[in-house]
């Protein structure tokens, strides 16, 4: 539960599901030992903090909550027990909660301290949603190079993640399912070799077509749904998928557990390192004031990940 009497920091409050989120001071809480507190400067808008302010998503936070699991930011105090760590030191924190804040709360071993070079926004725009790609695309599904990627909801968050790391760290050849022609050179930018837009071409005969009959040997689903069905019936021999999200509404039928702590800590790791030299570039459209964060999410039907 939020204990709203201190009043010392502000943030931004889901109270009614379904309702426009509003601006609440809240009070300081004491650090645990092992924990940091963090001054967030950007915060992601993600897909899950919309479902969740919906009643949608899995798991369903107890009212009142504060939604944000992508905060990035400078460390202001740390916990008794805190290594490694020290004030002043510019992180990425992601959690399930909370990030929708003037600061946040959150244990060393879901910290990130991240490189010289890399901007708190490149940070907050790249790291859960190139973690979650990594984590398929190469602990999941083991791809390698050469091998044909399909990617469902490539313009999303994970789905343009999953087309920059398949073509340009791993060397796959990626196919790219889009519902907007003005998301096609987006995602050719970010490495697809092909595009299909789903709302005008019939994917199954596309794929086929791309891969001369032997079907793709991986499939990144960010849909799932019918999306799912045609990547079933798509697949190679050997072939893998990897059913992440479920823009459709739809749930995958033969879904499982993706998370993994200590896969996902050295996938960001590694995402940190990659997009240190470069090698991958962070997609974000629009960077909103914070004030602004409630009026973006009542929105939320019409809303995408920036």
């Amino acid at each position: 539960m939020i204990d709203t009497s201190g009043g010392s920091y502000q943030a931004v409050v889901c109270e009614e599901l379904k309702k426009p989120l509003v601006m609440k001071d809240l009070s300081r809480q004491p650090l645990q030992n092992s924990e940091v507190r963090i001054k967030v400067e950007y915060c992601g808008i993600n897909y899950a903090d919309i479902l969740k302010s919906m009643g949608l998503y899995q798991e369903r936070p107890e009212l009142p909550f504060v939604p944000g699991c992508e905060p990035a930011g400078t460390i202001i105090e740390v916990g008794r027990d805190v290594t490694g760590y020290q004030i002043g030191d510019r992180v990425i924190a992601p959690m399930h909660l909370g990030g929708y804040a003037d600061e946040c709360v959150n244990y060393t071993k879901s910290v990130w301290k991240l490189p010289d070079n890399v901007s708190l926004q490149d940070a907050t725009a790249g790291l859960v949603s190139y973690g979650t790609a990594h984590m398929a695309l190469i602990a999941k599904a083991s791809t390698q190079i050469g091998e044909t990627v399909l990617v469902s909801g490539a313009a999303g968050s994970v789905g343009l993640a999953a087309v920059d790391i398949a073509a340009n760290v791993i060397g796959a050849k990626v196919i790219a399912i889009v519902g907007d022609d003005e998301k096609i050179e987006l995602v050719k930018d970010r490495g697809a070799t092909y595009v299909i837009n789903h709302r005008k071409q019939d994917v199954r005969k596309e794929i086929l077509a791309i891969t001369d009959k032997r079907g793709i040997n991986v499939m990144i689903d960010n849909v799932g749904g019918d999306m799912f069905k045609i990547g079933l019936r798509s697949i190679a021999m050997d072939g893998r998928i990897v059913p992440i999200g479920f823009a459709s509404g739809q749930i995958p039928s033969s879904n499982y557990e993706l998370f993994d702590h200590e896969k996902f800590s050295e996938s960001v790791t590694t995402i940190l390192q990659l997009c240190s030299e470069k090698k991958i570039r962070p997609h974000y459209s629009k960077v909103f004031p914070y004030n602004k964060v409630p009026s973006i999410d009542d929105n939320h039907h019409e809303l995408r990940n920036f």
